[in-house]
């Protein structure tokens, strides 16, 4: 056989010295390029964790939601997979909290069923002193001075019980509305005021027609989840308690995700105004545990579900700031009622309808206007 690279007559291939040589430098160069490859790979993963496990994962994160890309002096390159790490470990934090919250709910179920076997031996030695005082005068005149002084003290322990349990409670609540990252933004350039909620915007019922099928299920998502863990902290029975999620019929296409709101059908329409009301409910079953219902005066105010959980976040905030437009006739709201999901669920369906026929008629419009050049 003819060698190609030396142009040598050989008797079999590969026994060429010069084509030994030239494999063996081959995979040689090709081992040389995996070790550079793997030591710039391993740099890139120790800038990464560098960037994320020095406490600022926080920062980092809502740096970049600002724009701001570059505030830390990180390779560009290595951006798309600091964010990802630091998503990751807030996640993490996300999930501690809730383990912790799950100890803290069991302690107190321990605390509150010691309290009542307390209570009632309580009830039976003052059930025993009455019958000792409607009777004989009893024999042992210091056992009803031992009562009451054993009374005054488990009274006093109970009291210090619940202070720490009411403590806990408020650490933990603020614990969770700053991983939750609720905050209020003001648009650039405008007037116009958007409530977050983990870095996306919560959506009132009068913008559901401006995002699409994902964008207002994402949001709705994740305000069901920190509603249903904020009821865990304040041991709170929510009416609802419904969990967002893409069932198997949204997997199995039933629903373009990509479709604005305006564009799905009436039922599909129907059953996502239907769980918004049921969420509003909640949330508002939230605030008057808080007693923070005081300027929710109509039903039309708690169309604006973003408003409502900022307050949930922030008991500074008046729900006044916001000028909710619609009818004047709203149907008053009483605090001392509980909520009727009917008239919520009527009037959010009527505002998004109304909504609907309005960008249909922007789009005729449009359309016209088109035709007309």
């Amino acid at each position: 056989m003819r060698c190609e690279v030396c142009n040598t007559n050989q008797p079999q291939q590969m026994y060429c010295p010069s084509c030994v040589n030239f494999q063996l430098l081959k995979t040689r160069l090709k081992y040389l390029d995996v070790l550079s490859s793997l030591d710039q790979l391993r740099d890139n993963v120790d800038s990464c964790i560098k960037h994320c496990i020095k406490g600022a994962n926080y920062s980092f994160v809502e740096n970049v939601m600002k724009g701001k890309h570059h505030t830390d002096n990180i390779d560009p390159s290595l951006e798309n997979g600091v964010v990802a790490l630091s998503s990751q470990l807030l996640t993490i934090d996300a999930r501690i909290l809730k383990r912790r919250n799950g100890k803290l709910s069991r302690d107190v179920e321990s605390f509150k069923s010691k309290n009542k076997e307390l209570k009632h031996r309580i009830h039976r030695l003052r059930e025993m002193l009455q019958r000792r005082k409607h009777g004989v005068e009893p024999k042992n005149t210091g056992l009803e001075k031992e009562i009451r002084e054993s009374t005054r003290f488990k009274q006093e322990d109970n009291l210090h019980l619940t202070k720490q349990i009411n403590n806990s409670k408020s650490l933990l609540f603020q614990e969770l509305i700053n991983i939750y990252v609720i905050k209020r933004r003001r648009v650039t350039g405008t007037n116009q005021t958007v409530f977050m909620i983990f870095f996306m915007p919560i959506i009132s019922c009068s913008s559901l027609v401006d995002y699409n099928h994902e964008m207002v299920y994402c949001s709705l998502a994740q305000v069901a989840k920190f509603v249903k863990q904020c009821s865990k902290v304040l041991m709170c029975l929510l009416p609802y308690d419904i969990d967002i999620g893409i069932d198997t019929r949204v997997q199995g296409n039933r629903i373009n995700m990509d479709k604005p709101i305006w564009l799905l059908d009436n039922l599909q329409l129907r059953e996502l105004i239907r769980a918004y009301a049921m969420l509003i409910v909640d949330v508002c079953t939230l605030l008057g545990e808080l007693h923070l219902t005081d300027d929710i005066r109509s039903y039309r105010d708690l169309l604006r579900l973003d408003g409502l959980v900022y307050k949930l976040a922030n008991n500074g905030f008046t729900l006044d700031e916001l000028k909710t437009p619609g009818k004047p006739h709203a149907k008053p709201f009483k605090t001392d009622e509980p909520i009727d999901l009917e008239i919520v669920n009527t009037l959010c369906y009527e505002t998004v309808l109304h909504r609907i026929r309005n960008k249909d008629n922007e789009w005729h419009v449009v359309k016209k206007e088109y035709l007309e050049k």
